[in-house]
């Protein structure tokens, strides 16, 4: 799952989540979509080299910023194509942010007025962070009025970042615990009276143990492998049995080193190799390792067999 950002107004950020396929065909349209995505990164990468090239000292800030803003302006036409568009999956306002917080309100207002087709009639939701089922189902509430206020209470989607409920692998295993969370949630009388779909924007495992957040692995990558194997597979039989669990997004942990062990060399689905000077970058702890070679984890392999 892929993010595009786009900038609708000062106020308002929008994250629209698009779903892009592997390689199928010569001419698929997953095909088209990923090349006019990569295509319009590299022209808008150049248009702002062009334009930070041409900046100097005396020249008006205001000039500068107006070349900025055509370059992204252009950005948007090409990578909001009818074709990039059809690809669109769902419209993510913000992360973790709360669940009345008045930023969504406002976004609702901007995606309202000036959404186009097909990108007018998508589900909206906001992710939302949780500690336990009842958490959860109470940011949920608080999070849909505010949709019925902006007219939009037919697109409302629950998203929460699930890791687990708090509890040990030892006394509740993770895919166990995901069943737990998915059945109280499906179980609610809010939730059933408003039909009310719900996707889990951020899925997997803990792998620091010394960070004491559970569940985790402990330091074991193939152990957090297992695990995400384990809750993958049991998602898929509980999609099954509730139509409305619309799945999950795997958390690739790039930019939370506390979520991993000492460094982010290790991250979610790869990890990085070491390599000699002058070819290397540094971690925040800074550990060496080349910006453009990853190795695939046991959390890779789990997305692979079940996918």
């Amino acid at each position: 799952m892929s993010p595009i950002t786009r900038t609708a107004t000062p106020a308002a950020v929008v994250l629209l989540l698009a779903a892009v396929a592997p390689a199928r065909a010569e001419r698929h349209p997953d095909d088209r979509c990923a090349a006019a995505i990569l295509r319009a990164s590299g022209q808008l990468a150049n248009c702002l080299l062009q334009s930070d090239a041409g900046f100097v000292e005396s020249e008006k800030a205001e000039r500068y910023e107006k070349k900025v803003g055509r370059c992204e302006d252009g950005f948007a036409r090409r990578t909001f194509s009818a074709e990039t568009r059809a690809q669109v999956a769902v419209w993510l306002i913000g992360n973790e942010i709360a669940p009345d917080d008045p930023f969504t309100a406002q976004t609702l207002a901007v995606i309202k007025a000036r959404a186009q087709p097909p990108l007018d009639t998508l589900p909206i939701c906001v992710p939302l962070q949780m500690s336990s089922t009842a958490d959860a189902l109470a940011k949920v509430q608080r999070s849909h009025a505010q949709f019925p206020a902006a007219g939009l209470a037919d697109r409302f989607i629950a998203c929460s970042n699930f890791y687990g409920l708090g509890q040990t692998p030892g006394a509740r295993a993770p895919a166990d615990q995901l069943q737990d969370f998915i059945e109280g949630f499906f179980a609610d009388d809010f939730v059933k009276t408003n039909r009310i779909a719900l996707l889990l924007t951020e899925f997997g495992i803990n792998f620091d143990g010394s960070s004491r957040v559970d569940p985790n692995a402990g330091g074991d990558a193939a152990l957090q492998g297992t695990y995400l194997g384990e809750m993958l597979a049991r998602s898929t039989a509980l999609q099954a049995k509730y139509p409305r669990f619309l799945g999950q997004t795997i958390f690739e942990y790039t930019n939370e080193s506390w979520k991993t062990p000492l460094t982010e060399q290790r991250f979610g689905l790869y990890e990085l190799q070491a390599q000699a000077a002058p070819f290397t970058g540094r971690t925040t702890v800074a550990a060496p390792y080349p910006v453009d070679t990853r190795v695939a984890r046991p959390q890779h392999t789990a997305v692979v067999d079940n996918y």
